[in-house]
């Protein structure tokens, strides 16, 4: 039975803990007016991460993110594809249609203030977008190699003291999403960090991005004092040393598997 429930921007009061909340694959969710979180558990059946609930992720994910609701006006929605066969989205009114691969996800941008649904049947997911401003972004599975390196960029940065170039980060991300995309931006700023974390001389040319450049270079100054003060005796090497981290940072730059 598909279901259509009320989505908006009441999402970015989300109680503490509660990052995102997952749909089952049968389960449509339309934006069409206000209604808070508890509102909606209450009729439409999903886990919720962060409240202890160990039930299964289910095979198609919908997530709203409030923090770029906020800043641009639109709610950005990842559609994750966890299923074992390729996601086909389709958008009305523009009548474009993406395929998600399995293990991939459609980044939709949606504009705040406008009618939207959202149903999912089986393997299609129809948008309805009475604005006509949607946007879809198709992310593959090899794609989130750059969110894999920031991941572990944000933890390691918070872990040694560096809380202000990790939100920094983030906030360039944010910036540089609505004009270039989700990967591009990602991309753009992870590489930026990178090369002040691996020491080049020369700061980027963007001087939005030298900010991530400078980061890098905070982080590598950072990771240093943790090699020769041995700060982190359960990895038996600094942060940003283990074969972990530098296996991701390679992945992300496309420096093999």
């Amino acid at each position: 039975m598909k279901r259509s429930v009320g989505l908006s921007p009441a999402f970015a009061r989300l109680p503490s803990g509660v990052r995102h909340c997952s749909t089952d694959a049968s389960t449509g969710i339309g934006h069409s007016g206000r209604m808070d979180l508890l509102a909606w558990l209450a009729v439409c059946p999903v886990f919720v991460e962060g409240t202890g609930r160990n039930r299964p992720v289910a095979d198609i994910q919908v997530i709203c993110d409030p923090r770029l609701l906020a800043r641009d006006r639109f709610m950005r929605i990842p559609i994750r594809n966890k299923s074992h066969r390729p996601l086909t989205i389709f958008v009305e009114l523009q009548c474009d249609q993406f395929e998600v691969p399995t293990g991939g996800e459609a980044i939709v941008r949606l504009e705040d203030g406008r009618p939207h649904s959202i149903d999912v049947d089986d393997a299609w997911v129809t948008i309805w977008d009475e604005g006509g401003a949607a946007s879809v972004e198709v992310i593959s599975k090899d794609d989130k190699r750059i969110d894999e390196a920031l991941m572990f960029t944000r933890i390691w940065l918070h872990r040694l003291g560096a809380e202000s170039e990790a939100v920094l980060i983030d906030e360039t991300i944010e910036r540089f999403e609505a004009s270039i995309g989700y990967f591009a931006a990602r991309d753009r700023v992870f590489r930026a960090f990178h090369e002040g974390f691996s020491g080049s001389v020369s700061p980027v040319s963007d001087k939005t991005l030298e900010a991530c450049f400078l980061a890098g270079k905070t982080a590598a100054r950072l990771n240093d004092s943790a090699r020769i003060a041995r700060s982190f005796p359960e990895l038996d090497a600094a942060p940003f040393d283990t074969e972990t981290v530098r296996s991701a940072f390679n992945r992300a730059l496309d420096n093999g598997s």
